[in-house]
């Protein structure tokens, strides 16, 4: 804290020695009263200016004042606290007080939006923390923040959303029945998609909760009126669900006279379940790969030699990847990753036994990555909070243009087959859904350029017609340039290659 010159230097300057002060109006020396920097004091130079300048000890007087009351006006931060601010400022908030209130909001916050659990606010840091930006803040019990802090914050969040929603036309919702490792109980979701006026897109999580009793179609259809019904969302309000494709999914919603459509994502899982599980040879190297990233699993010294090895043959310091048999891209990964510390795991097995692929199987690992890294980046644009249902016609014809490719695919050629008959038919009566046409005619990016013919094209057109008419709108701004195209990158660079 920064502090101002005594008045009294207005009429005195530092001698030649420092234990004397001159006098500017006699040039008298004056003692400091002491023998070092610590020990000076101005008594000596306020008794010598009220004895020999009377006139300037007025003067004086006058410019002590004016500082005594700007030291009383200054904030508190820079001048004595009163024994009641003391006090108060000393004495804990009470657990109901409203900046105590503001600052338990804040917590409930942080733990929704960054996903901490309710136990951060027993850990020593986080207390510790909180305590030095504001001691009289005390922090409240992990009961407190579940059972009063999150239900208050939920229910000034629930009524926003509800209001919201009251007045969205037309909503799309994705759901998902899924059992949790942490717990006996099995959850069912429900997220629900809209646009603004704007035509900004926005969502909200409406349900995450537990799901008793067996999952059946019944139990399911019910399960949607209840959480429809509690958020007060009309049958015509509902524009599509999407579902995944387990038949007690498809029974429920068709039970109940939805819109609903399956999850492209998780129909591409089991296209390229269909194709890894049709051919011997491509099982018999996932199997071999599972073994090699197993040895490194289990073993923390078979890591730092495979990590040394990595360093002295200049490959990235990248651990293996153990695949999960439900989820295809994992298995993509982990050849991926093969293949990339081939030479390190080459040089390992010089040292320690070890299965080995032999140079066919790790061409055959190049192939299979090749096969399957376009369904990967068509799974990962779909996965995306932007997707669109208007992509799935586009990237049906292109992956099933992509697997018709056989230029160097000698042993996988048959999974390729395999997958793109998978894709064929489980994507059969795609153009003749509704939904799908009008979105993909409608996004610029697509058009009409991939129908598989001049019937679903005509089709689609028909369709956008009777909607134009019923909605009775005319066309705004109708001599507006159109927005220019921005440049095509990765895979959507693709569409327009493969279909030239």
């Amino acid at each position: 804290m920064s502090t101002k010159r005594s008045p009294i230097w207005d009429y005195f300057k530092v001698g030649e020695d420092t234990k004397f002060a001159i006098c500017n109006a006699c040039g008298q020396s004056i003692s400091r009263g002491g023998k070092t920097t610590k020990t000076f004091n101005t008594t000596n130079l306020v008794y010598h200016i009220r004895g020999m300048h009377a006139e300037l000890h007025s003067e004086l007087l006058k410019k002590c004042d004016e500082r005594t009351k700007e030291k009383a006006s200054a904030p508190s931060s820079s001048r004595q606290l009163t024994l009641q601010e003391s006090s108060d400022k000393a004495r804990k908030w009470d657990i109901n007080d409203p900046r105590a209130q503001h600052i338990h909001t804040r917590i409930g916050e942080m733990i929704a939006l960054d996903y901490q659990p309710f136990s951060i606010v027993d850990d020593v840091g986080f207390v510790r923390l909180l305590h030095s930006l504001e001691p009289r803040y005390v922090t409240p019990s992990r009961r407190y923040v579940t059972e009063t802090v999150m239900p208050k914050i939920y229910e000034t969040v629930r009524k926003q959303v509800e209001v919201e929603i009251a007045g969205v036309p037309h909503i799309s919702f994705t759901s998902d029945l899924w059992s949790t490792t942490v717990s006996v109980n099995s959850l069912m979701s429900l997220t629900a998609h809209w646009l603004t006026e704007a035509f900004d897109r926005k969502r909200a999580i409406l349900h995450v909760q537990p799901f008793d009793g067996s999952h059946t179609g019944d139990q399911i259809r019910m399960k949607f009126e209840e959480m429809f019904n509690t958020w007060k969302i009309k049958e015509d309000q509902i524009h599509l669900v999407l579902r995944d494709n387990g038949s007690n999914m498809v029974k429920a919603l068709t039970d109940a006279s939805l819109p609903h459509y399956g999850c492209f994502a998780h129909t591409l899982q089991l296209v390229v379940h269909d194709g890894v599980l049709s051919q011997r040879a491509v099982i018999d190297i996932l199997s071999s790969c599972r073994k090699i990233v197993g040895h490194f699993r289990h073993s923390c010294l078979a890591y730092s030699r495979l990590r040394v090895i990595q360093e002295n043959l200049g490959l990235p310091q990248h651990r293996l990847i153990q695949d999960e048999p439900t989820r295809w891209n994992s298995s993509l990964y982990m050849l991926q990753r093969i293949l990339e510390q081939k030479m390190a795991l080459a040089a390992y097995a010089t040292e320690h036994t070890i299965i080995q692929l032999t140079s066919h199987q790790l061409e055959l690992v190049a192939k299979i990555v090749a096969a399957l890294s376009p369904i990967e980046e068509v799974t990962k644009s779909v996965s995306t909070d932007a997707a669109s249902i208007s992509v799935v016609l586009p990237f049906v014809r292109i992956l099933s243009k992509t697997l018709s490719q056989h230029h160097d695919d000698s042993g996988v050629r048959t999974m390729k087959n395999e997958m793109k008959t998978s894709l064929q038919r489980r994507f059969a009566g795609a153009e003749e859904n509704e939904k799908l046409l009008v979105a993909t005619i409608l996004d610029p990016r697509f058009k009409e350029k991939f129908f598989s013919g001049p019937v679903a094209t005509e089709r689609a057109k028909s369709r956008v017609r009777e909607k134009i008419s019923s909605l009775n709108i005319g066309s705004k701004n109708p001599n507006k340039e159109p927005s220019p195209k921005r440049p095509c990158t990765g895979l959507w660079k693709s569409f327009s290659d493969i279909l030239e």
